[in-house]
């Protein structure tokens, strides 16, 4: 069997501490399964935006870039993520309307959580602000 398999079974049981740091193979799950959601249904979209975004606060705070995740946050997001990877939960995702147990797993941790992923939207754009004025700084000619 493999990781993806494995994981849509075990959720984050299929990972190790490593794999966050280094999530190709998360990232590569998680993919797979948001792949199986129909996009432009509401659930779904709105779904997919909810793990991206935890995904992406995760991967920040353990690599080490975000420095200001509560670990509560960080364990209430890897939960949720876990909750979504899995196949059988509350309501099985192969039945009708069976994400909709997920999206609210999703919804109700970042509601839960709003103040930090506010921080972290800010750091974020703030980041990337910086990032584009390097990148015009040194398009800026040297005479």
């Amino acid at each position: 069997m493999n990781r993806t398999s494995v994981a849509l079974v075990d959720g984050l049981g299929a990972f190790t501490v490593d794999d966050l740091c280094h999530p190709a193979g998360l990232t590569e799950v998680v993919t797979v399964k948001l792949a199986s959601l129909t996009p432009g249904r509401f659930v779904h979209d709105r779904l997919t935006h909810g793990i991206r975004q935890m995904l992406s606060m995760i991967r920040d705070a353990v690599c080490g870039d975000y420095r200001e995740m509560p670990l509560t946050t960080l364990a209430d997001f890897l939960k949720a993520l876990d909750y979504f990877l899995r196949w059988a939960d509350r309501i099985p995702d192969t039945w009708e309307g069976g994400y909709v147990d997920d999206l609210q797993e999703v919804l109700l941790t970042l509601a839960l959580h709003r103040e930090t992923v506010a921080h972290y939207e800010a750091w974020r754009t703030r980041r990337e602000a910086a990032q584009c004025l390097r990148v015009v700084h040194s398009m800026v000619p040297v005479n």
